[in-house]
């Protein structure tokens, strides 16, 4: 079977957070699979000569770029750079908006977009004085651009496919639906839950959470059941000043959050509500973690699949409103005093998060396009 060439375009660093945990572990399952992966990304920190040497081993050609911060001029840099790179791809897959925009620009190779989360909708609302309407239009008139010349899209999850195809009706027929995907050899099974309750915080809360609704959940469960709450920072997290009424702060390398995971009881990601539909389309990474892992988790119910996969398989309790704590709290204490609660997790972790579905997927997509 021919080897498919492919160009992984993001614009996110894979160093650190995110792209380290979904971009990097997803480019290492497509070469284990065959695939000739060609890696450009931006990077905000200079990578070390040993990060370069793992991507070498790893059989992943890895092309970046400094990042630069700054707004509208450093992002048009950064999709000329996309478009100018050189080598003989089969296929683009770009990661969200500007990768794709830069991808189709090309005019060259068959693109997916991978749309990841409705960008334009979450700005419009976390950040509406920066990402003003001029900023606004002149992103959505880029999509518009890159939906009429794609072969294949993509999306987190299932509940954003109407809106999408809403906004973009000159998307072609073919897409893909992948989630999330997680580690789950590094993200380990624990079966057994820890004698003391402590609920976890993992990773960035930024404004797309809620956090004045986890800190006063934090509060309730500690002050009537006493569980223990924590948060598992990552050493790139910049909102340290942060309160979401946890009692202890550890800064952990990406490496080592399984380990604190396996050490707790739940896990908590609760969004804001009213991001509309941007958050129809978010999966967090930390969710997957999580449930790999055996440990189930506090959402808010807006949250992309969160009702079809996770409430429908008991694997969640949801919070909304500070009127629901002390009924989210019982339900919680229920979950993990139940011993089937982990391997509920777990087994939904790997039919529908995990590196082995994500990868098979569009390696699916990959070879329907190059046929």
């Amino acid at each position: 079977m021919k080897t498919v060439r492919l160009a992984y375009f993001s614009h996110d660093s894979i160093s650190e957070g995110v792209g380290r945990s979904q971009i990097l572990s997803l480019c290492r399952e497509l070469s284990k699979k065959g695939v000739a992966v060609t890696l450009f990304s931006f990077e905000k920190i200079l990578p070390s000569a040993e990060f370069e040497e793992h991507l070498t081993e790893l059989a992943i050609e890895w092309k970046w770029f400094p990042f630069e911060h700054g707004g509208t001029f450093p992002a048009i840099r950064r999709i000329n750079v996309l478009r100018k790179v050189s080598g003989e791809f089969d296929l683009i897959h770009a990661r969200g908006d500007l990768p794709a925009f830069a991808a189709v620009l090309r005019r060259k190779e068959p693109v997916i977009w991978d749309i990841r989360s409705l960008w334009v909708e979450q700005k419009k609302v976390l950040n509406p004085k920066r990402f003003n309407f001029i900023s606004r239009k002149i992103i959505e008139l880029m999509n518009k651009f890159t939906s009429r010349r794609i072969y294949a899209y993509n999306t987190l999850t299932k509940a954003i496919t109407d809106v999408i195809k809403t906004k973009y009706p000159k998307l072609p027929l073919d897409f893909s639906i992948v989630s999330t995907c997680v580690d789950t050899e590094l993200f380990a099974f624990e079966p057994k839950f820890p004698k003391i309750p402590v609920g976890l915080l993992s990773g960035t809360y930024n404004s797309i959470y809620d956090s004045e609704l986890i800190k006063k959940f934090s509060r309730y469960i500690i002050e009537n059941y006493s569980h223990k709450i924590i948060w598992i920072r990552g050493l790139e997290t910049s909102d340290e000043n942060r309160d979401l009424g946890h009692q202890e702060v550890i800064s952990s390398s990406y490496d080592d959050v399984a380990c604190f995971i396996a050490q707790s009881a739940y896990g908590i990601s609760v969004c804001r509500n009213d991001l509309g539909d941007s958050l129809k389309a978010a999966m967090p990474t930390k969710i997957a973690e999580f449930l790999s892992v055996g440990r189930p988790v506090l959402v808010n119910s807006n949250l992309g699949d969160v009702k079809e996969l996770l409430i429908e398989n008991n694997v969640a309790v949801i919070l909304d409103s500070e009127d629901d704590i002390p009924m989210a709290a019982e339900q919680i204490v229920n979950l993990i005093s139940d011993p089937t609660t982990p391997s509920r997790c777990r087994s939904l972790a790997e039919t529908n998060f995990s590196l082995e579905y994500a990868s098979n997927r569009y390696l699916s997509v990959y070879r329907s396009i190059i046929a």
